[in-house]
C-alpha cells in the first residue's frame, strides 16, 4: 500500500465486504509547502472470482459526497465486475476539511430578488469567507478540477492498482476528463453520465433555451395539460418579464428558526428556481402547474421550490464556488454567454454569481489550456438524458468528438439525476465495463405524466402540491 493511505478503519455497516480509509493529499500541489488534506473513501469489494479494474466513482456537484452513495443498491451489479471505490472529493462530505461556511451574515432572501442585489451580497459573504479561511491557513486556490484529478491518481497508487475504470456524473465527468488528460495511462475505460466538458461549467443560455423548448414540445403534446399550456417557453418569457416589474411575495419557513416569513421573489430568483430543476424529471412534471399558478400571481406551488433553495443558500458552499470559478470559461465563451443572455428568459442565472463571487473568494483559475477539448484513445461510453437541461446530449456529442472509440446512450424522457438507477442503463454500462465495444443506442421511456394545471389528482404525488 502507498504511504498516502492511512490505516483502514472499521466497517460502518456498508452493504458488502468493505474497506474504509483516508487518503493524505496536498492542498495545493503548485506551492512549495502545502497543507495536507484527508480524503475519506470507501472500497466495496468485488464478488467476482477474478475482478477487473476497480471502478472509481466521481460524484457531481461540485460538492456532492461519494461515500454517501455507498449504501445504494445500484452498486451490487457493478461488484460482479470489480471493486467500487467512492471517495469524497476535497472539501466535501467526510473529507477534511468540509468547506461549507455557516454564518449569520448570510441573508438568503437577498439571493432571490434582482441579480444586482444577489451578486453584491454573494460577493460580500465570499470576501468574509475568504478572510475566515485565510486566517486559518487555507489556500482556496487548491480546490479545482486539476487538483481533484491528481487526488484520484494518488488514490489509484494508494490502492496498489495499475489502472481503474472511471464513472463520472456531471461535475465528476469534468474531473474525469482532467484525469484522462493528465493520467491517461491509468484509465482502462471511462463512463460519462451527464457530460460536462472542460469548457462547459458555465452554461450557454442558448443550450438552456433549447432544453426549455424541448420540454415545451413535450408539454404541448400532453393530453392532460397541453391545451392549457400550448407554449411553455412563451409562458416562461411572460412570467419572467412580469416579475421584472412586479416581484411576488412568497411565504416560506425560515430554515434557521422555522418561523413563517415572506420573501420577495424577483426575476433573478425565479430564474434560479427554474434553472435549478429544469433537468430534474422528479420536478419537471410540476412545471406546467408552477408556471400556470405564477401567471395568476398564486405563490402556492412556487413556495416549495423557493424554500428548498433558501435552505440550500443558508450556508455558503465554498467548495462549489471555488471549483466552478476555477474552471470558469474561455473569453470567447464568456462573450457568447453575455450576448445570448440578453435574449434568453434565463438571463445569466445559470452562471449563478460568477465571476464576482469567485473573485471575492480568491478562487484559482485552471487556465484556458485546461479548457481545450480533450482527445483520448481510451474507450468511453457517454450517457445522456434527452430532457437534461444541465448536461444535454448535444454537449456530450461535442465532447465525444475527441473520443474515436466511444458510444452514446441517450435516454428518451431521461433527466439529469435519474439515469444511473435505470436498469437498462446499468446493463449498457456493465457490458461496456466488461469489455463490450461502445455503441450508440436510444432507450425509450414512457412520456412524463404532468400534474393537472388546476385541482387535485390522486394519481399525482409531489411535495409542491401537498394539500392542494
Amino acid at each position: 500500500m502507498s504511504p498516502l493511505l492511512l490505516s483502514a478503519i472499521a466497517c460502518l455497516s456498508f452493504p458488502s465486504d468493505v474497506e474504509t480509509g483516508r487518503l493524505r493529499v496536498p492542498e495545493n500541489r503548485s506551492t512549495e509547502r502545502p497543507r495536507t488534506l484527508e480524503l475519506a473513501f470507501v472500497r466495496l469489494k468485488s464478488t467476482a472470482a477474478e475482478p477487473g479494474p476497480p471502478l472509481v466513482v466521481l460524484p457531481g456537484g461540485p460538492g456532492n459526497s461519494a461515500t454517501a452513495l455507498a449504501r445504494s443498491p445500484v452498486w451490487r451489479r457493478f461488484l460482479e465486475i470489480g471493486d467500487v471505490v467512492l471517495m469524497d472529493p476535497r472539501g466535501v462530505g467526510r473529507s477534511e476539511p468540509d468547506l461549507v461556511w455557516r454564518s449569520e451574515a448570510i441573508r438568503p432572501e437577498r439571493f432571490f430578488g434582482d441579480r444586482t442585489t444577489a451578486v453584491a451580497h454573494m460577493a460580500e459573504i465570499c470576501r468574509a469567507a475568504a478572510e475566515h479561511y485565510g486566517a486559518r491557513g487555507f489556500d482556496l486556490r487548491g480546490y479545482d478540477a486539476i487538483q481533484m484529478a491528481d487526488d484520484v491518481a494518488d488514490l489509484r497508487r494508494a490502492l496498489g492498482v495499475e489502472r481503474v475504470h472511471l464513472l463520472g456524473h456531471s461535475w465528476g465527468t469534468h474531473v474525469g476528463l482532467a484525469i484522462l488528460r493528465r493520467h491517461p495511462e491509468s484509465v482502462a475505460r471511462f463512463v460519462s453520465v451527464g457530460t460536462a466538458g472542460t469548457n462547459d461549467i458555465l452554461k450557454l443560455p442558448s443550450d438552456l433555451d433549447a432544453s426549455l423548448r424541448r420540454l415545451s414540445e413535450v408539454v404541448a403534446a400532453d393530453p392532460l395539460v397541453g391545451k392549457g399550456m400550448p407554449d411553455l417557453f412563451a409562458t416562461v418569457e411572460r412570467v419572467v418579464a412580469r416579475f421584472e416589474k412586479e416581484p411576488l411575495p412568497v411565504p416560506v419557513s425560515d430554515p434557521r428558526t422555522g418561523e413563517a416569513r415572506s420573501i420577495l421573489l424577483g426575476p433573478f430568483g425565479l430564474q434560479l428556481l427554474l434553472v435549478a430543476d429544469l433537468g430534474d424529471t422528479s420536478d419537471l412534471p410540476v412545471f406546467p402547474r408552477l408556471l400556470h399558478t405564477l401567471e395568476k400571481r398564486d405563490p402556492s406551488v412556487v413556495a416549495w421550490f423557493l424554500e428548498k433553495r433558501v435552505r440550500q443558500f443558508s450556508a455558503l458552499p465554498v467548495l462549489m464556488l471555488a471549483a466552478r470559478g476555477a474552471s470558469g470559461a474561455t473569453p470567447g465563451r464568456w462573450n457568447r454567454i453575455r450576448l445570448e443572455a440578453q435574449s434568453s428568459p434565463f438571463g445569466l442565472a445559470r452562471c449563478l454569481f460568477s465571476p464576482e463571487a469567485e473573485g471575492a473568494l480568491g478562487a484559482g483559475d485552471v487556465g484556458d489550456a485546461f479548457r481545450e477539448d480533450v482527445r483520448s484513445e481510451v474507450p468511453a461510453l457517454f450517457v445522456s438524458g434527452a430532457l437534461d437541461a444541465h448536461t444535454p446530449p448535444d454537449q456530450a456529442e461535442r465532447v465525444r468528438e475527441g473520443f474515436p472509440n466511444s458510444g452514446h446512450v441517450i435516454v428518451e424522457f431521461g433527466g439529469h439525476e435519474d439515469l444511473l438507477p435505470d436498469p437498462r442503463v446499468q446493463e449498457r454500462i456493465l457490458a461496456f465495463l466488461a469489455g463490450a465495444e461502445p455503441v450508440d443506442v436510444r432507450l425509450e421511456r414512457p412520456p412524463l405524466r404532468f400534474a393537472p394545471l388546476e385541482g387535485p389528482d390522486p394519481r399525482f404525488d409531489h411535495p409542491a402540491l401537498a394539500g392542494r
